[in-house]
């Protein structure tokens, strides 16, 4: 079961007549660092930039005018969207390049975008014609800097995947090695650089004149430079995809890796790895759903099962997540290979996210807070991980979101529910949604992770409708704790059986640096002339006092003024049934006692005399506690003097 078979095609280098002479390396590398490789929209001819942003403007204005002409007839507003949803896929499809990755970026913004855009824009595909091998030989030459016989035996002239950034050829090294060779397409920096300068005018154009933007902004174009900048440094790919490698060495029970990386052939327009053998996992997926019981035993007797798989996938998110450095950020089907005896294999690392430390913490408190049942918890850990938050009316967002998740927390625990309810896909579709009801954009840390999490467990609830996928990260955090115990288990047995290691040393020696300042400053402490502990003491005990008496006094006035409040309302209970039933209130009391006072009723002076005095009584307690705490303050003071 292998992705191509391994082929000796016609048109190798011996056919071709590959010249022997080293070309001249290139002097106009790509500057490291530098936005586009260091080339922008100006290096486009004018000609071509005026074709371009003609179409653009021509697709553009076409979709306005029939939008607008739609929305004067009588179709509901959802039918209008999806008759959108559908020109800006043709449109993203006509235009290529820039715009499908523009449109596969939008498919995920639920939280900005209308749901019938994300779903007609949803599984667009970057295909683009292949190169010409003699623009592909005369590249790698130059990258190489020597001819291509002295570096590859064949090479397949025909892509084995072709795309917008540029195509994957299968070649074999000289030294018998498979190998696979993703080639940059000449000038697509620049014309990227075009298409998102184009895009941005258009964009600020239209919010001038007030015509619809379509949910897109000028952050979300920034956002797409920065995704087409990561996909263009092959560097970054190629290093990315090596740390991938070495961090799964440390799990090796998850079997997950990646393809081994070339670093001496590859360069800023060319990445060399090597060749992956294996199924993709976008077919068995659709070989699954397809053919059924036959293709899952044929996969049973090569070692393969798709359960095993799926919980794996779930588990080797939250390793990437809460373990590794980075995490694959576009891990759909096709850039996932299962080999013999069920191994994964992830390839294109163009695309990769990092979560801070602190959102690291708040995923693992959100994870941990749905096995108690807390969906509260669980919600105001994601707001947190949002923070900071503009000024919106919080209550009302985490109180929309706390509705919603209960219903998709019912659906995971549910042992009847279907498949896609059976996912965090319910969680997190909810909360781009009301992200969106009130303006609030995902940040762009927390877009990747959600688009990850999606795909991860979307695939993994095809290939086993019973998963949980909250379960299989309670069974990661069991397997972590082990690989912890088991570290610290093997470093303690090293340090006895050799001794301590230069790390161990190196700490204990701050340590005791450490602790002998600490000695140094209690010492001087204690040593002070101006200290005097007794003194200190009985300042303490003098304050705690006083504050017993300050409590006792207010908790007597408190007993007193509650006896006169119920006094009062028994009184009128006895006296007064009307104003009893009409709930008079005790604030009222001072206006009846003065009138009935006038009247020269008894009761009312003797009322009179008792709030008097314990008035007086009340506030000649507190000017004494109050000169008391003068007093001691002024000793203390004289007694540090």
């Amino acid at each position: 079961m292998t992705a191509t078979t391994t082929t000796r095609h016609p048109g190798s280098l011996a056919a071709r007549g590959v010249p022997h002479t080293a070309p001249p390396r290139s002097s106009s590398t790509a500057t490291v660092g530098a936005p586009w490789g260091g080339v922008d929209a100006a290096s486009v001819g004018v000609w071509a930039q005026l074709r371009r942003v003609g179409a653009i403007v021509r697709h553009v204005t076409g979709f306005l005018v029939r939008s607008r002409l739609l929305r004067v007839t009588r179709a509901t507003e959802h039918e209008v969207l999806q008759r959108e949803g559908q020109w800006i896929r043709e449109s993203a499809t006509a235009l290529g390049g820039t715009f499908v990755k523009l449109a596969q970026q939008a498919s995920i913004r639920r939280d900005v975008l209308p749901e019938a855009y994300c779903d007609a824009l949803d599984g667009l595909q970057d295909a683009v014609a292949p190169m010409s091998f003699d623009t592909v030989q005369e590249i790698l030459e130059r990258q190489w800097g020597r001819p291509l016989a002295s570096v590859v035996r064949t090479i397949n002239p025909e892509p084995i995947g072709s795309a917008s950034v540029g195509c994957v050829y299968r070649a074999e090294l000289c030294d018998g090695t498979d190998v696979a060779v993703k080639v940059r397409r000449p000038g697509i920096a620049a014309s990227f650089a075009l298409d998102l300068s184009v895009m941005e005018r258009l964009l600020r154009m239209m919010q001038l004149l007030g015509a619809p933007t379509l949910g897109l902004s000028v952050a979300m174009i920034e956002e797409l430079r920065q995704v087409l900048q990561e996909e263009l440094d092959f560097r970054s790919e190629l290093r990315y995809q090596d740390l991938f490698r070495r961090a799964f060495r440390h799990w090796k029970a998850v079997r997950i890796t990646s393809p081994r990386g070339y670093y001496d052939l590859s360069g800023a327009e060319v990445m060399v790895s090597e060749y992956v053998r294996g199924v993709s996992l976008k077919e068995l997926l659709v070989r699954l759903r397809t053919e059924g019981e036959p293709y899952r035993q044929q996969l049973t007797s090569l070692g393969i099962d798709p359960g095993n798989i799926a919980r794996r996938l779930v588990r080797g998110l939250h390793f990437q997540v809460h373990e590794c450095p980075f995490f694959h950020a576009d891990p759909h089907p096709g850039n996932i290979v299962v080999q013999p005896g069920g191994q994964l294999v992830f390839i294109d690392f163009g695309a990769c996210g990092v979560m801070p430390e602190r959102d690291r913490h708040l995923l693992m408190e959100m994870n941990q807070r749905f096995f108690e049942g807390d969906v509260v918890g669980m919600v105001q850990c994601v707001t947190g991980i949002m923070e900071p938050l503009p000024r919106i009316d919080t209550n009302a967002l985490t109180a929309a979101l706390e509705r919603e998740w209960w219903r998709g927390y019912y659906g995971i625990i549910s042992r009847h529910a279907e498949w896609h309810e059976r996912t965090s896909f319910r969680l997190w579709t909810v909360l781009m949604v009301t992200l969106r009801q009130f303006d609030i954009p995902l940040p762009s840390r927390m877009l990747k992770l959600v688009r990850a999490t999606l795909l991860y467990d979307t695939v993994a609830a095809q290939l086993d409708p019973d998963i949980n996928v909250f379960r299989e990260f309670l069974k990661f955090t069991k397997a972590a704790a082990k690989r912890r115990r088991r570290a610290i288990r093997t470093a303690a047995f090293r340090q006895l059986a050799l001794g301590p290691d230069d790390a161990v040393v190196d700490r204990t020696y701050q340590v005791g640096r450490v602790a002998r300042r600490m000695l140094y400053r209690a010492e001087k402490f204690l040593n002070e002339p101006d200290i005097r502990l007794d003194a200190s003491i009985d300042f303490v005990v003098g304050v705690l006092r006083e504050f017993w008496t300050l409590g006792i006094t207010m908790f007597a006035t408190a007993t007193s003024l509650w006896l006169v409040s119920y006094s009062w309302r028994r009184y009128l209970y006895l006296y007064d049934r009307d104003s009893y039933r009409a709930g008079e209130r005790l604030i009222d009391l001072p206006v009846r006692l003065a009138r009935e006072m006038a009247e020269g009723e008894p009761h009312a002076f003797v009322a009179a005399c008792a709030l008097a005095i314990g008035t007086w009584w009340m506030l000649t307690n507190l000017l004494g506690i109050a000169e008391r705490l003068r007093r001691l303050f002024r000793q203390q003071n004289v007694t540090q003097e």
